[in-house]
């Protein structure tokens, strides 16, 4: 039983208690970070370094990250005792010039989708390096959401983006979330400028003229 327990660290943690030995992802599998078997909105509480004084052109990051849903492999989450869970990713070392790079995060930005996948037992972003794999969420927190079973992922984005949050009762901030929304991918174009429309419809303020304004960017127009 002790050997088990030894070995089960050693894969966790890697020897020595360090970081884990993980590979950094190819531009293929970068491509293809959103078919990642996890999907959850969460807030960042810190990133950091997980190997101090290491000196690499991709420098391993440990994120805690603070979840708000599930929206996507829920059972992969079966191990957890509470809504803080630990991802490790590569973020860019330096001199990257290119489109965003993971892991720059500003204060506006930490409530966030992330990709996952689950290695040993080690939750990590389904990217490295450019960040093809978190999306910011600027409307607020959506406590009880749950995905509709008929609904993919990025709809679920579009969803939780065009909608207030708990603490969005502020027109202001919210018409700020949606002049800053954008279909997540060009699969879910039709379906954004359709939530658009019925904000547009529904909301009165600088909720339905940011709305209006967006509708204006896509060729379309406003529901009266």
């Amino acid at each position: 039983m002790m050997r088990f327990v030894v070995l089960a660290i050693l894969i966790l943690t890697g020897c020595g208690g360090g970081p884990p030995d993980l590979a950094v992802h190819t531009e293929a599998e970068n491509e293809h970070c959103r078919a990642a078997p996890l999907a959850i909105v969460g807030v960042i509480e810190s990133d950091e370094e997980a190997a101090p004084g290491r000196t690499a052109d991709m420098q391993l990051r440990r994120l805690r990250i603070r979840m708000e849903n599930v929206l996507r492999g829920k059972a992969l989450l079966a191990g957890l005792t509470g809504p803080a869970i630990t991802v490790y990713y590569f973020k860019f070392g330096s001199g990257y010039t290119g489109p965003r790079p993971l892991g720059t995060w500003d204060e506006q930005s930490m409530r966030r989708v992330f990709w996952l996948e689950q290695t040993a037992g080690i939750y990590r972003t389904s990217c490295d390096g450019r960040d093809d794999c978190t999306i910011g969420i600027h409307s607020g927190a959506h406590p009880g959401y749950q995905i509709d079973p008929g609904k993919t992922v990025e709809q679920a984005i579009v969803d939780l983006g065009l909608t207030r949050g708990a603490r969005d009762a502020n027109d202001k901030w919210f018409a700020s979330s949606i002049e800053n929304s954008a279909p997540p991918d060009d699969s879910t174009r039709d379906y954004f400028i359709e939530k658009l429309k019925t904000l547009s419809e529904a909301e009165r303020g600088p909720v339905r003229e940011a709305a209006c304004k967006l509708l204006v960017r896509y060729a379309s127009a406003c529901r009266e």
